[in-house]
């Protein structure tokens, strides 16, 4: 268990690039284009627990996190009432497999007097778990020297080593998965997978909040285990089949989002010649990345018309929020 409850789904050292000079971001509510902040990064774009775990999240949990959890329960003895039948619940695993009807255990002392269930309840749900949290910076503390490399490079036409393109690709897709849009795609694939049952509804609500959370949560921590799953999966065929071009803007700047991984599959914009999936990574430098062979790499200005162009599809693709550094 840890402190880290305020988590950044868009990393504070990725936000510095668009730091005014007071140090501070302007944050753009999409819908309205209202200013919602003028703050420091720190203070934007997170969310509380968004990657905690907790009994909540019972089917990715390890059995050190059950133990830690259930351990308390040790001194009791702990039985599910099954239809008035008590069952015995013998281990942790038991514990976390039935504790979404928590208000059916019978939790008895060694003497068979039965236990007050609040103070049970309230001391295993204050259990977090915050590994994954404190593992984002294994990915985010090279964030600033990468990016003044690639900037260094693009300036002095020195080749893309693998090493670099491979971590800025490894960022960039880990960006598209950590955020809040994300997490509602996840939701939305266990909805869809749950809606071939005859659920009611409230509880299919309930359960596709649960289970989405989870799913959600599985791939963060698949991929910081450097397991296969979503993200590890996109990251690798990227590193070996995608063309990478750097976009540098003429006398005007990207702006940024919640949301700043942007897929573009329309025939409508520039005729359908940008098609790809794009990261600003400064306000005067954006990645796009394309299939191809995976061994090039191209540098392509763009003139205000079609920064302004980009930047709306930022803005379209941002889940509440963009970011500036200026005040429009």
């Amino acid at each position: 268990m840890s402190d880290y409850k305020k988590q950044h789904y868009v990393p504070q050292t990725y936000l510095k690039a668009w730091a005014d000079e007071n140090n501070k971001v302007y944050v753009y509510e999409k819908d309205t284009e209202i200013l919602k902040q003028y703050s420091k990064v720190e203070k934007v774009l997170y969310e509380l627990d968004l990657y905690t775990k907790t009994i909540f999240d019972s089917v990715i949990l390890d059995d050190k996190e059950k133990e830690s959890i259930f351990s308390f329960l040790d001194q009791y003895k702990v039985y599910y009432n099954d239809e008035g039948i008590e069952k015995v619940l013998n281990d942790y695993n038991d514990y976390t497999k039935y504790y979404f009807d928590f208000e059916n255990w019978i939790i008895r002392r060694e003497d068979n007097t039965i236990v007050s269930k609040k103070s049970i309840r309230n001391n295993i749900e204050q259990n977090r778990f915050t590994i994954i949290e404190q593992n984002w910076h294994c990915i985010e503390n090279e964030w600033e020297s990468l990016v003044q490399n690639i900037d260094a490079l693009i300036k002095n036409d020195i080749p893309l080593s693998s090493s670099n393109k491979y971590k800025l690709i490894e960022f960039m897709v880990v960006q598209k998965y950590r955020t809040i849009m994300a997490l509602e795609f996840f939701k939305c694939i266990t909805k869809n997978l749950l809606n071939s049952f005859d659920l009611d509804e409230k509880f299919l609500s309930e359960i596709t909040e649960e289970l989405g959370m989870a799913y959600f949560k599985q791939q963060m921590q698949k991929y910081q285990k450097g397991e296969k799953g979503i993200i590890l999966n996109e990251i690798e065929y990227l590193k070996e089949n995608a063309n990478i071009i750097f976009f540098i803007p003429i006398n005007k700047k990207f702006i940024t989002s919640d949301n700043p991984v942007i897929l573009i599959n329309d025939e409508h914009f520039l005729k359908g010649k940008y098609n790809g999936m794009y990261f600003p990574i400064l306000p005067n430098l954006m990645i796009g990345i394309f299939k191809g062979d995976g061994k090039r790499y191209s540098i392509t200005a763009l003139t205000p018309q079609n920064v302004r162009r980009f930047n709306n599809k930022i803005k379209y693709n941002s889940y509440e929020y963009y970011v500036t550094n200026y005040k429009k």
